[in-house]
């Protein structure tokens, strides 16, 4: 038996997803309640019991759009790189192309939110290619809006007209406010601008969605030293000195703020 969803209904995706996900890890039919209890019209098992699918029905695509909606952009990408990979011709053969279209939409938010701006345009083009879908349709539109204006930003920041490269920035963050890297970026043209409070507000929002980012980092306590907030870069230049002991602009810039912050007290 091989179910294709009928209605290619991206939220009727959703639901299949979330109904398989549950039902392969019941014992029992009464466990199987607890998910909202058979499939409604469909029965999957002939295809989910088959073992090359077995990984599938944990469906890290459910996984990864919650993180996405949470903000939780890193734990989303560690989803995508862990999950079971599985060729489009066998996904679309075994349960349709608005499957294929829905996972292949989540990759695209997961590749976005990551700063692989290339490969996201890439993978909605492949999910819009066989589709008729408004959903993955405005997702395309909006991905390739998000990766127009990131380049656009970058041109102009490359001839130093920061100001039209921060308005092209915020072109794309009002499609994706949480876009790590294109805060990141817009930081760096408040920064050139001497607009310091508000790369610290972007640099800040971009922490709290991965505070590994060191470039944002960095910013910060550039910025942060730039307002003669002392403590507050000491502070990030002794997180980012673990990180990168080696670097000696780095440590410099600590033994900097440190100093300043002595002569204080």
């Amino acid at each position: 038996m091989v179910y294709h969803v009928g209605d290619n209904s991206v939220m009727d995706v959703r639901v299949h997803l979330d109904w398989l996900h549950c039902s392969s890890e019941a014992k029992s039919d009464s466990s199987s309640k607890h998910c909202g209890g058979s499939d409604p019209g469909h029965d999957f098992k002939m295809v989910r019991d088959r073992p090359v699918f077995a990984e599938f029905w944990r469906s890290p695509q459910l996984q990864e759009e919650a993180l996405l909606r949470l903000g939780r952009h890193e734990e989303a990408d560690s989803v995508l790189k862990n999950a079971p990979k599985f060729d489009t011709d066998t996904i679309i053969n075994f349960f349709g192309s608005a499957v294929n279209g829905y996972i292949l939409m989540i990759q695209a938010e997961v590749d976005l939110a990551s700063g692989r701006f290339n490969e996201a345009v890439a993978l909605v083009e492949r999910a819009d290619k066989h589709q008729n879908n408004r959903e993955i349709s405005a997702v395309v539109r909006r991905v390739k809006a998000i990766a127009s204006a990131r380049n656009k930003g970058n041109e102009f920041f490359k001839f130093s007209k920061y100001s039209e490269a921060c308005t092209a920035y915020g072109e794309g963050l009002h499609h994706d406010p949480l876009n790590a890297i294109l805060l990141c970026n817009r930081a760096a043209c408040h920064s050139k601008l001497g607009q310091w409070e508000k790369a610290i507000e972007d640099c800040n929002t971009v922490l709290n969605l991965k505070s590994s980012y060191a470039k944002a980092r960095l910013r910060r306590a550039d910025c942060f030293a730039k307002l003669e907030k002392w403590e507050a870069s000491a502070q990030d230049y002794q997180i980012l000195t673990r990180e990168f002991p080696a670097d000696e602009e780095v440590a410099k810039a600590l033994l900097k703020a440190k100093s300043h912050l002595q002569r204080k007290s």
